[in-house]
Order: C-alpha cells, then sequence, then structure tokens
C-alpha cells in the first residue's frame, strides 16, 4: 500500500512539473511576443502570435532552410552573428526596388513590382560590413531594401527579406543553430512571421524611410556603386 502511495505522489510530482515547465515556456513565448519590435519602414498592426523564432525545414536539393523572426533592436547583432559563421567567399546582394524610368523603357508592366539586385563580387563577409556599418539605420530600418551574402564554397546565404525576415540556406545548419538557440530563438515547427497576419481586414504596408533627405535608393545607386557594388539584374519581385 506504501509503495502504492509513493508512486501516485511521484505521478503527481512528475504531471505538476511538466505543468509548471509548460506553463513557463507559454510566458516566454508571450513576453517575447509583447516585445518583438518592427523596423520602422514596415507597418503592420497586428502582430499577434509573432514573436522571435525559427523553423528548419529541407528543400529538394538538400538544402537546409532556416527562417528567423527577429525584432528590430536584434537585427544588427542577429544579421552579423550569423554572417560571421560563414567560410570563404562569396557575393553581397541587396535588392531594392527597381528604377522606374528603366522599366518603362523596358516595357515592363505596371501591374507587377520589380527589384534591382546589386551584387559585390568576390568578397568575404568582412569587407560586407563594411557596407553594413556605413549605412546601417537604412538596412534595418528601411522597408524596401533586402539583403545577404552567400558563400562560394561551401554554399552558405544568410538573407534578410521582405518584413526582415531571415532565411538562411545551409547544409551545414548546426553552426547556425546553435548560434540562434543560445540567443534564445525559440524552435517552431511552423514559423509565423510578420506578414501571415496581412489580409484585407487587417493590411500592412512596407515603406522607404529617408534620413537626412536621402533614401535607401540613392544610396545604392550612388555611394554603394562607387564601393564595388554593381547592377547584377532586374527581376520580378512578386
Amino acid at each position: 500500500m506504501i509503495a502504492i502511495l509513493s508512486w501516485s505522489v511521484l505521478g503527481i510530482l512528475v504531471a505538476i512539473s511538466v505543468l509548471l515547465i509548460a506553463r513557463a515556456y507559454i510566458r516566454q513565448r508571450n513576453s517575447k511576443a509583447l516585445s518583438f519590435e518592427l523596423v520602422r519602414g514596415v507597418q503592420v498592426p497586428n502582430q499577434k502570435g509573432v514573436y522571435e523564432a525559427f523553423a528548419i525545414k529541407q528543400r529538394d536539393d538538400g538544402t537546409i532552410h532556416i527562417m528567423v523572426n527577429v525584432s528590430a533592436d536584434r537585427i544588427v547583432q542577429t544579421f552579423l552573428g550569423l554572417g560571421e559563421l560563414i567560410r570563404g567567399r562569396g557575393f553581397g546582394i541587396i535588392e531594392i526596388p527597381a528604377d522606374e524610368i528603366a522599366l518603362s523603357k523596358m516595357g515592363a508592366s505596371k501591374d507587377h513590382h520589380f527589384n534591382d539586385t546589386y551584387h559585390l563580387p568576390e568578397v568575404s563577409f568582412a569587407d560586407l560590413k563594411r557596407s553594413f556599418f556605413r549605412f546601417q539605420e537604412y538596412f534595418v530600418h528601411d522597408g524596401l531594401i533586402n539583403f545577404g551574402f552567400v558563400s562560394h564554397s561551401p554554399f552558405d546565404e544568410v538573407f534578410v527579406g521582405a518584413y526582415k525576415i531571415f532565411h538562411i540556406f545551409t547544409r551545414e545548419p548546426d553552426k547556425y543553430l546553435s548560434l540562434l538557440k543560445d540567443r534564445d530563438f525559440v524552435e517552431v515547427s511552423e514559423l509565423k512571421t510578420i506578414s501571415h497576419n496581412i489580409s484585407k481586414k487587417s493590411p500592412g504596408s512596407r515603406e522607404s524611410i529617408t534620413i537626412d533627405e536621402r533614401n535607401i535608393e540613392e544610396i545604392v545607386r550612388k555611394d554603394l556603386v562607387r564601393q564595388g557594388w554593381y547592377h547584377y539584374e532586374t527581376k520580378s519581385a512578386d
């Protein structure tokens, strides 16, 4: 009888422990959701259910895709931390809205959106950081710029896309996952991003920002081109 009671008490204690752990996880998740910040150039009133987290998917070619929600106040440290894990040389990549005059000459449809892609060739991530640091506020807070770094061998890519959602493409995911976990990003099976909360009833938008009467398009086409960036292609952004 005593043995039965002991096992019953043990079972209750285990159940209580599991419940407390679950509650702590929910509190942590809710706390992250409350503290999640959008950049100035992204406007999405409905942020329900969006918090710092990541999800892992394997693509058909075997490449691992890690998608990450990053709060505005941690974009700089997260981009630098992930980028510094990339080995070898590669190229920087920037996407900005396509030049309207060039599009009209191309006869591009006005019903579609296009981006101009710029590359900084044959560099290390350390080289890319010079451009990033100089114009950091634009990279972080402009809602229309996408940017990242791609290595040649091994193939690794860290890319900050629309709505500042991070994308990591790699065949060696462990080092990236370790960094994300060390910085308290939560692993989930399906990542709910800020773009999932956009609908006709609850619209959202991305817009360019202006600092000292300059925007990111001027910065890229004038300042960064002088630093070695070049126009690679114009492609659909839809």
